[in-house]
């Protein structure tokens, strides 16, 4: 029924529980928009990111190929960790 948008809101909660040890930071604006509070330092490519998941209209949201280019490309070293094993 709730398919794969809703687990890429689910992996978008997961990811900001890790980024904040809490989901309590997730809220809707006036306008029904996601509004997160994120830590000081953050990444703009995971900002970008948690936003695109976290989108309350399913079709707005991201897929699972642009979730995987936008980490592999953010965490290059994970190419040369990879290689070595």
């Amino acid at each position: 029924m709730f398919g794969l948008a809703a687990d890429i809101w689910s992996l978008g909660v997961l990811f900001n529980y890790i980024i904040n040890g809490t989901c309590a930071n997730i809220d809707l604006d006036e306008d029904g928009q996601v509004k997160i509070v994120l830590p000081t330092g953050t990444p703009n490519w995971l900002s970008k990111l948690l936003y695109s998941m976290l989108d309350p209209d399913p079709h707005n949201r991201c897929d699972t190929s642009t979730i995987l280019d936008i980490i592999k490309v953010s965490f290059k070293c994970l190419d040369v960790i990879g290689k070595q094993f």
